[in-house]
């Protein structure tokens, strides 16, 4: 689970030391980012005037496939891809598989979690999340005394 505004909640490359600072890793093929069953799509957050814009690099998943859902300031982002080879056809040469993915994210008390808007196109999800909005100062009440 990450964090918006965003101090990781799992570990991270960085501080599990798996590469200095100054680095780049293979997220789709390091074994902190995968496993078994899942993979967790590498993702780019922006912080911007109105709010946040997550990015995940999802290719070869089309809309129809992620699943998104907000529950308990929580963003969970799911996505399931099904195989393409029929039953009666034999896979000779398999370079490449597609996994699924779970990747969530905690939205923090700043983000209005019922402004989330989502689009996908060219296998990048884009999630937007505004800021709520900021209260405006409470002007003092002046009390009569009787």
């Amino acid at each position: 689970m990450t964090t918006l505004f965003f101090a990781p909640y799992q570990m991270n490359c960085k501080t599990a030391g798996c590469a200095p600072d100054n680095t780049r890793t293979q997220h789709y093929r390091h074994p902190m980012h995968s496993n078994k069953n899942f993979n967790t799509p590498p993702a780019n957050i922006i912080k911007g005037e109105k709010g946040y814009e997550l990015q995940l690099s999802l290719p070869g998943f089309s809309k129809e496939n992620i699943n998104i859902q907000v529950a308990e300031n929580t963003l969970n982002i799911e996505g399931r891809i099904n195989p393409t080879v029929s039953e009666n056809e034999k896979v000779l040469r398999k370079e490449f598989s597609s996994k699924d993915f779970k990747r969530s994210f905690t939205i923090g008390d700043v983000l209005d979690a019922n402004t989330i808007d989502a689009a996908f196109q060219n296998g990048i999800l884009s999630i937007k999340i505004a800021f709520k909005p900021t209260p405006e100062p409470q002007k003092p009440n002046t009390i009569e005394v009787k």
